[in-house]
């Protein structure tokens, strides 16, 4: 994951569905990938070879209408699926799941994020918000890129621990 420019990071600035593609795509050794996945992407784009992989592979899916959407930013529960997805296609373990009972706003994460935001708490990566309410998972809440990178960093260290104990 690299900075906004080379001197800053914006680790209070939204992370872009394009931007977490890429740090995916990366992740993943940046593989080579033909075909363009998304009308709203330009083959020329910086992130269009991480679209082009990451549709390919069922990380993401697209919006209803067709899109993508590469410059808007991703919500907190669009991130869990992301990441659940992608560790889907890595063969990570996604059987841990957490029960969500506990969370204030846990009724307001969308149907098809349930079982992610789930694994995302179970299996570490997603801890909630604290607030004079209670724990908040804050689903619809746009993802920084502070939170981002600390969910590629727990997932990454989890993934270290794992072939280290096994």
């Amino acid at each position: 994951m690299s900075g906004m420019s080379a001197q800053e990071f914006g680790p209070d600035g939204q992370v872009t569905r394009g931007q977490v593609v890429t740090i995916l795509w990366r992740l993943a050794g940046s593989p080579t990938v033909s075909g363009k996945a998304f009308p709203d992407v330009s083959a020329s784009a910086w992130y269009a070879d991480a679209v082009a992989w990451a549709s390919a592979n069922d990380v993401v899916s697209g919006y209803e209408n067709g899109g993508f959407g590469p410059g808007d930013p991703v919500t907190r529960e669009q991130m869990a699926a992301i990441l659940y997805r992608y560790a889907l296609i890595s063969g990570k373990d996604t059987e841990k799941t957490a029960d969500l009972s506990g969370y204030a706003d846990q009724g307001s994460i969308s149907d098809w994020a349930a079982q992610a935001v789930q694994w995302a708490c179970g299996s570490g990566l997603v801890t909630g918000i604290a607030q004079n309410s209670g724990m908040l998972l804050a689903p619809k809440d746009t993802t920084t890129r502070v939170q981002a990178a600390t969910l590629m960093m727990r997932a990454l260290l989890r993934e270290m621990l794992q072939i280290a104990s096994g």
